[in-house]
């Protein structure tokens, strides 16, 4: 059922999947032998939970589709015997996509810092939707009956816990930047090593080739700033996937990210506040706003990863052909 829905392929549309279906799919993304399967679904049912109704964009579905894009990415860079990131790791930031975005409001950290909302207060203005997102995971993982890391020894919990809430805190848009430098950094540093990996995922048929990713890849990922740029950059990447689906998928998503965005105007238009040109119903063009934001926001990062990860090119150039049907 799983496979016919799109499970593991860029196609997957969570906003047409019933509640069921989206749940079956978050926990698969998640599974693994060395998992309970009783406590992985009782975790991932709470964390369903957990996410609000009201929001357009941030809600539940979202969490599924980054889930499952994650997934679906890890999947693509790891199709040999090496992989580019640990079980762990992979694990950790599996599950920092299915809580990103847990109990989000759907208003911006910028709004809960305008209106002195309790979130800016108790987190001091610093991502607060975020540090939020971070806590309430590890609430839930403080019942046994849906502790995911149960099984994990002492040392790799606390690794594991490390690895969520950086990776989590990441996914704010404020350092967006500092991902997009990072990766165009490592990518100039290592480029002949990477031309190399991108002539290897250029022809996976060839059976005399080393598989994805080839050993020195890994190497040079195998330093821990490298990781900790990979792993964070991966979830930012899936955050902000929208444009790099089909344009049916990427078209749908971004309405419901815009009447998010207008719906948020209109509450800071009720309070007296100064209402963006991008959160202004009345003044937005809607193709020209997802246009500016592939180009301008989504481009830079994906152009940075796929130079570091090739086999995400079909990713690069489904969000090129997305930009000419606005």
């Amino acid at each position: 059922i799983l496979k016919e829905l799109g499970m593991g392929t860029w196609i997957l549309d969570p906003l047409q999947l019933k509640a069921p279906q989206l749940l079956s799919v978050a926990t698969a993304s998640l599974s693994a032998p060395e998992l309970d399967g009783a406590v992985l679904t009782r975790f991932v049912e709470e964390v369903a939970g957990r996410y609000l109704p009201g929001p357009q964009h941030h809600n539940w579905r979202h969490a599924v589709d980054v889930t499952h894009t994650l997934f679906t990415m890890l999947h693509a860079c790891n199709s040999g015997s090496l992989t580019l990131l640990s079980w762990l790791e992979e694990y950790a930031l599996l599950v920092s996509a299915v809580c990103h975005d847990i109990g989000h409001p759907g208003v911006s950290n910028d709004f809960l810092v305008q209106t002195s909302h309790d979130l800016a207060i108790r987190y001091n203005d610093t991502s607060p939707l975020e540090n939020m997102h971070c806590a309430t995971l590890f609430a839930i993982v403080q019942h046994p009956a849906m502790d995911v890391f149960m099984s994990l020894p002492q040392e790799s919990r606390k690794e594991v816990r490390g690895i969520c809430v950086e990776a989590i805190l990441n996914t704010d848009n404020i350092h967006h930047v500092s991902h997009v430098k990072a990766l165009q950094t490592f990518a100039e540093m290592k480029n002949e090593l990477l031309q190399h990996a991108r002539a290897v995922a250029d022809h996976p048929e060839d059976d005399t080739a080393p598989a994805w990713p080839p050993l020195e890849l890994v190497e040079a990922l195998c330093e821990a700033e490298s990781r900790h740029m990979l792993r964070n950059a991966l979830l930012h990447l899936a955050d902000i996937s929208n444009p790099l689906k089909p344009f049916s998928i990427c078209r749908a998503w971004a309405q419901c990210v815009l009447e998010e965005f207008f719906s948020q105007g209109d509450k800071l238009q009720e309070l007296g506040l100064l209402v963006p040109a991008l959160l202004d119903r009345k003044k937005t063009n809607r193709p020209f706003s997802q246009i500016s934001f592939i180009e301008f926001f989504v481009a830079p990062c994906v152009f940075a990863m796929v130079r570091i990860l090739a086999p995400l090119r079909c990713l690069q150039e489904e969000m090129v052909s997305n930009a000419f049907p606005w």
